[in-house]
């Protein structure tokens, strides 16, 4: 109990600490009248989970510098981009919007663009999907504030659907929200006097559809009431927008707080779901807790009890199998393979978790949470070859090169071949998702060059390190086992696995509104509290189901001992079916719908099976560290 308040203190401790930037991270201040770059981020929707470029709809193309026209073909990016950002589909592409510091325009023109065909079929598609279009200027994300309530949403909408007509959004608001810094921070003036030096702490936006009229100058005027209704027939378009700057008091370094700041109900969510989790990790801990001081210790004082002139025949309950607990199950190189990417999965989740918790991942740098598990899931490879190797070893497994094939091929193999066939489809559909060929080829050569190599060295570590001694030796012929109902087993495999989902629930309901929406997640204080709560159930039922079938005198522990935690992943896979229909909206009848539907259920898949291995993985550890202390307490003749 006192170690559950200390977390979830830890937790709230955590949670306040809000979005800040790393030493090293310098801002930009911008003298009155500087250019404030805004670059296209990408269109997404929540209906289909594709990544389109900006500049693949109707929108503005930037100018050539050399000849003054517009750019033809494919517009590069205007900045580095980490892996994490090129495999969400990020970009960082150049735009017509000019934005000068604390300069106000109103009614600028953007472009005057004559569409083509395809463009404009493409755009009416975007339309009826719900597209919203991201943004980013001074690396902060643009943002629509909800009329109704103080939330927004990422981007603005390409358009709307409204009574059958298909209207573009065609002129934007800007609203540059800035700072006005102390003198004795800003980083270099230059002989500028510091009241026109600003920075950027916000970026908003807000759309209006307008069919835009000259005046009698000329000029375009943005005051008309009508609206500009796309159809396959239109001949021009006209974008424009609106620019003004507002004074804020949030400081630069802080300058995410309000875009990460949870309502009061996102926070009694959590705090509910904490209780939750720590409730039922509290319990099944207590049940173990009762096994072993109870239960077990009162075997323990029984059969230390019995003198070595007692005959073998006096040994009765579990004491019975110290002839075939440790005795290889079947597919026992697949049980080690399965342990072992397990361990890698627990560290490289226990890693990225704390590093985030330490604010080493900012939200100044999207995308930099998926490079850093990306990079821990590499380095850690060396512990999957390991741990597989050290328990194949420590029953004196032969197959030794078959194990350390599979441990480095298996799990890596498996994310390898759907990654690249996923990649293969969002290339071949022109999405932004796809990641470049260069960066495709350099995660290859990861992989391959160093992924591979530390697995198949941890291998060789753990099969040449001396086996650990067992407590007791395996008899030569195997003990007769009661037959049990295959309904008990199933039963031990299915439901402890339940439990365990149970403590992840909310936070697998954020994370997934968090992949599957566009949002951020923030809350990383309650998700390692959340992970610890984890750690603790598996742990414990991987004991207990263990104790339970030596009761019951069957040394089949080994694979019960694994499947009863990674039955969770079984759970979670049914979960994202129901969160899938509950919230997402994909139209099948499209070929957009229903590679969406092949990208949903492949990365769900795969995320079920990784949450399985590393459970199960937890579990079994537990599992066999208390069978060897078990027989190890015990006087066996």
């Amino acid at each position: 109990l006192v170690a559950a308040l200390v977390l979830a203190a830890f937790a709230l401790a955590a949670d306040r600490g809000g979005g800040f930037y790393l030493p090293g991270v310098a801002p930009t201040d911008y003298e009155d009248g500087a250019l404030v770059e805004v670059l296209a981020n990408k269109l997404e929707s929540k209906s289909e989970h594709l990544a389109y470029d900006y500049h693949s709809v109707l929108f503005c193309r930037p100018l050539d510098e050399a000849s003054g026209e517009e750019k033809k073909g494919r517009v590069r990016s205007k900045k580095h981009l980490n892996f994490g950002q090129l495999m969400t589909g990020e970009r960082a592409e150049a735009t017509r919007y000019e934005l000068n510091m604390m300069v106000d325009e109103t009614c600028k023109l953007a472009c005057i663009s004559k569409p083509s065909k395809k463009a404009l079929l493409q755009t009416m598609k975007m339309i009826k999907k719900g597209f919203m279009v991201r943004l980013n200027a001074d690396n902060m994300p643009v943002i629509t504030r909800s009329k109704q309530s103080e939330s927004y949403w990422l981007g603005f909408p390409v358009g709307i659907e409204h009574e059958q007509d298909l209207v573009l959004f065609n002129h934007v608001s800007f609203t540059v929200l800035v700072h006005r810094p102390a003198p004795n921070v800003i980083s270099k003036l230059d002989g500028i006097s510091a009241d026109r030096v600003h920075r950027v702490v916000g970026f908003e936006a807000s759309v209006r559809s307008i069919d835009h009229k000259l005046d009698a100058q000329g000029k375009l005027t943005c005051d008309s009431t009508s609206q500009l209704k796309l159809t396959q027939s239109t001949e021009r378009l006209v974008f424009s927008y609106d620019v003004s700057f507002k004074e804020s008091d949030q400081p630069w370094a802080t300058r995410w707080d309000p875009l990460l700041k949870a309502s009061l109900e996102q926070r009694r969510v959590q705090w509910l779901a904490l209780i939750n989790s720590s409730a039922i990790a509290f319990t099944i801990t207590l049940l173990c807790a009762v096994v072993l001081m109870r239960t077990v210790y009162l075997d323990f004082a029984r059969y230390s009890g019995v003198s070595d002139e007692d005959d073998i025949s006096v040994e009765s309950g579990w004491k019975l199998l110290h002839g075939d607990v440790f005795r290889i199950p079947v597919l026992f190189e697949l049980l080690c393979v399965f342990v072992g990417s397990g361990t890698q999965l627990s560290v490289v989740a226990a890693a990225t978790i704390v590093f985030a918790l330490l604010g080493l991942v900012s939200p100044a740098s999207r995308g930099s949470l998926l490079s850093m598990a990306l990079f821990f899931w590499t380095m850690s490879s060396f512990v999957c070859g390991l741990s597989a190797s050290k328990l194949y070893n420590s029953v004196g497994g032969v197959n030794r090169r078959t194990l350390s094939v599979w441990s480095a091929l298996f799990l890596s193999g498996i994310i390898a071949t759907l990654f690249l066939f996923l990649n293969l489809v969002l290339r071949f559909l022109h999405s932004t998702s796809a990641v470049p060929i260069f960066s495709l080829t350099l995660l290859i050569f990861v992989w391959f060059g160093v992924s591979v190599p530390l697995n198949l060295a941890g291998s060789y570590v753990g099969l040449k390190r001396p086996a650990a001694e067992l407590p007791v030796k395996t008899h030569t012929v195997p003990r007769e086992i009661t037959d049990t109902s295959k309904l008990v087993d199933i039963g031990y495999a299915v439901l402890p696995g339940a439990a365990i989902f149970a403590v992840v629930l909310v936070q697998l309901s954020l994370i997934l509104n968090s992949i599957w929406s566009g949002s951020f997640f923030y809350m990383f204080g309650f998700l390692f509290v959340t992970f610890v709560l984890l750690v603790f159930a598996s742990l414990s039922i991987g004991m207990i189901v263990t104790y339970l079938r030596m009761v019951q005198l069957n040394y089949h522990w080994w694979w019960m001992a694994f499947l009863s935690a990674a039955s969770s992943g079984l759970y979670l896979l049914l979960y994202c079916c129901v969160f899938f229909v509950r919230s997402r909206a994909y139209q099948l009848g499209e070929r957009g719908g229903l590679i969406s539907l092949l990208i949903y259920f492949s990365y769900t898949s795969l995320m079920a099976l990784c949450f399985g291995l590393l459970s199960g993985a937890m579990s079994f550890h537990a599992a066999f560290w208390f069978a060897k202390n078990m027989f190890a307490a015990v006087h066996v003749k």
